[in-house]
């Protein structure tokens, strides 16, 4: 159960001939910066891969937060422009009549190059958003809030890849009556990772996606060793992943990681004393 990578599209080509089909250069232009992604991570993990480290201080948890770190280089360097690749491919498809042409910038345009998009919410605000939901979330759960929105920003990217309002990368099963989308995902088989295509929940609101993640932690006895285990983190990270919520073998790992993130960020993020009111979320009868 892991949610979309940061660097794809929910819908693909798919989009790439939809948005070409009504004109819509923006929504192309998007498509474009997420395949610009995807081509840098894959020549960040070539890189990685020509080098042969460091023998003495690399271990394999060295190796798990670098590619973290390529990861979201990958999608920074997209969103923010700096390659141009993106810009490059929107034009070439115009020639070829496959997408229509950009309009041009005004010759007096200035083009500034920002390291965090406008759009895009940054740690903090995600947090702050998502705080009283995981609050209502954790009492129903028996689990700490932090815990909740560490697996909310480790499967979504701190916010910024919340495909179809889906938080937490809950896939669309059979047994799923909702709305769903298609998006690609990273998923591991006998320890490899593989980009996959599934079909994942989908959602109206982020209040919507909490419920069904409480609603599958907490109806499920599959999850019942998740249920309970309070501000004990590793308990927590350990059950998610025995319970096989993600196929990665490293995501206990990685969500520790983020929950002392998530920890050194709330004095601030809350300003403690603050009261800040909470959304109810509970399981239907």
């Amino acid at each position: 159960m892991t949610a979309p990578v940061a660097w794809s599209d929910p819908t693909s080509l798919t989009a790439i001939r939809q948005d070409a089909r009504r004109g819509d250069a923006a929504g192309l232009r998007e498509v474009a910066k997420q395949f610009e992604s995807l081509f840098l991570r894959m020549m960040l993990k070539s890189m990685r891969e020509a080098s042969l480290g460091d023998p003495m201080f690399d271990s394999n948890e060295g190796g798990m937060y670098r590619d973290m770190l390529d990861d979201q280089v990958a999608v920074d360097m997209s969103q923010s422009g700096s390659m141009g690749l993106a810009e490059l491919l929107v034009r070439q498809l115009a020639k070829t009549g496959v997408a229509p042409a950009p309009a041009p910038a005004p010759a007096t345009a200035t083009v500034q190059v920002s390291a965090q998009p406008s759009n895009l919410p940054t740690r903090e605000t995600f947090v702050e958003k998502m705080w009283p939901l995981a609050v209502a979330a954790g009492r129903t759960l028996g689990v700490d809030p932090k815990h909740v929105i560490a697996q909310a920003a480790l499967e979504t990217g701190w916010g910024r890849s919340p495909i179809g309002n889906n938080y937490f990368g809950i896939k669309g099963s059979a047994s799923w009556q909702g709305a769903t989308t298609q998006a690609a995902t990273q998923e591991y088989v006998n320890g490899d990772a593989q980009v996959v295509s599934e079909k994942f929940r989908a959602y109206a609101t982020a209040e919507d996606s909490v419920r069904d993640y409480v609603r599958l932690l907490g109806g499920s006895q599959r999850y019942a060793t998740v249920r309970g285990t309070g501000a004990d983190t590793v308990a927590f990270a350990d059950a998610i992943q025995a319970s096989g919520y993600a196929t990665d073998p490293a995501y206990a790992t990685k969500l520790q990681a983020v929950v002392q993130v998530v920890n050194g960020m709330l004095p601030a993020v809350l300003k403690t004393g603050k009261e800040l009111p909470i959304t109810p979320v509970s399981t239907p009868p």
